[in-house]
């Protein structure tokens, strides 16, 4: 599992803190390997925080189909293009879990695919290209992208007829491309679905792992402005030795109330009223002689220090979705339980359905 940014810095500081990479483990609670690794790459120049992209299986054809693409000027054809790719030494089995390529340069004739919003099955097959059965042109067509698109991911649809060609081809290389509905395509959508949701499990995780942080950081900000309300009434009244009984508490009291409720603009409304009032107050025991010169003096840093809480408060929009979040990450992983089982059987499903479909 990819680790956050936060565990991150911590196993990096660790490691500056020890010097060793078992001594930054254990301070750290994590794998020697694992801090090994980060160690490595931020020595290496890398960024620790970037996850390293994987090589993917289509990467076998990137090279050929780039080089087609780019002397035809991108006016090939996708069929042109799946039946180059047929007599290549590398099956189709080969792209299984291929996700898309980069940039091919320039576009001619071919239509755009960058946008992320999911396509139907004629917008996908048009122009030029019809969606018919096992038409493998299809995994060409959803790969190849026009210029100034960055990343295609194929749809579940896509996969699953290259999947299906795949064993196709390696089980009967002259029939690769068949004329019907490929077999097992729902066996074969089902184990997709499955591996899809079991990949994006962790970062939804670390997603709503990060959302938690930051309301608990919220809520903390709150907690910190009613500690300094409450800091700068018990140093007031033991400075004026109890003279002035009634000020400050109902500031206080309203300040209590505001945090209570978890309400980040009534916090710091509360926290300046209670600065104002602070501010009059030192004024007044100096007038009176309650206070010396040197207490007032504090009693103003006092008044500073409550209008600085007040704008951070004010910020601390998130306080009040701590248990929300806390249900996101529950959620999050059990999902995450529940998509690691489903693999296992989809992908058994599969397998006895292509062995009954071929043997």
């Amino acid at each position: 599992m990819t680790k956050s940014d936060k565990e991150i810095m911590e196993i990096l500081e660790a490691y500056d803190l020890t010097g060793t990479v078992w001594s930054a483990a254990t301070l750290a609670r994590h794998d020697p390997k694992t801090v090994k690794r980060y160690v490595e790459a931020r020595a290496s120049g890398r960024n620790p925080y970037e996850r390293e992209p994987r090589p993917k299986m289509i990467d076998t054809f990137l090279e050929k189909v780039e080089e087609w693409v780019e002397q035809s000027k991108a006016t090939i054809r996708a069929d042109v293009v799946h039946e180059k790719l047929v007599p290549q030494p590398a099956t189709f089995a080969l792209v299984r879990r291929a996700r898309g390529f980069s940039q091919f340069g320039p576009g001619h004739g071919w239509r755009r695919t960058g946008s992320r919003r999911r396509e139907s099955a004629n917008e996908r097959s048009s122009p030029g290209v019809r969606i018919t059965g096992s038409d493998a042109s299809l995994i060409i067509r959803n790969l190849i992208t026009d210029h100034g698109t960055k990343f295609v991911k194929i749809s579940t649809t896509t996969k699953a007829v290259l999947l299906a060609a795949s064993a196709m081809a390696v089980l009967a290389p002259s029939q690769a491309v068949a004329a019907e509905v490929p077999a097992c395509t729902t066996e074969n959508v089902a184990y997709l679905d499955a591996q899809d949701k079991q990949e994006d499990a962790d970062p939804k995780i670390r997603a709503a792992e990060v959302a938690l942080d930051e309301a608990k950081a919220d809520r903390a900000t709150l907690d910190e402005a009613q500690k300094r309300g409450e800091a700068e009434h018990g140093f007031f009244h033991n400075m004026t030795r109890g003279k002035y009984p009634d000020v400050l508490l109902p500031e206080l009291k309203n300040l209590k109330d505001a945090v209570e409720r978890h309400d980040a603009t009534g916090t710091a409304d509360a926290a300046v009223a209670m600065a104002d009032a602070l501010d009059k107050a030192s004024d007044t025991a100096k007038a009176d002689g309650a206070a010396s010169s040197g207490v007032v003096e504090l009693m103003k840093e006092g008044v500073t220090d409550l209008r600085t809480v007040a704008e951070k408060a004010r910020k601390a929009t998130k306080a009040g979705d701590v248990e929300a979040r806390k249900g996101d990450v529950d959620t999050a992983i059990a999902d995450k339980a529940e998509a690691d089982k489903s693999v296992r059987p989809a992908r058994d499903a599969y397998r006895d359905c292509l062995a009954k479909a071929n043997g």
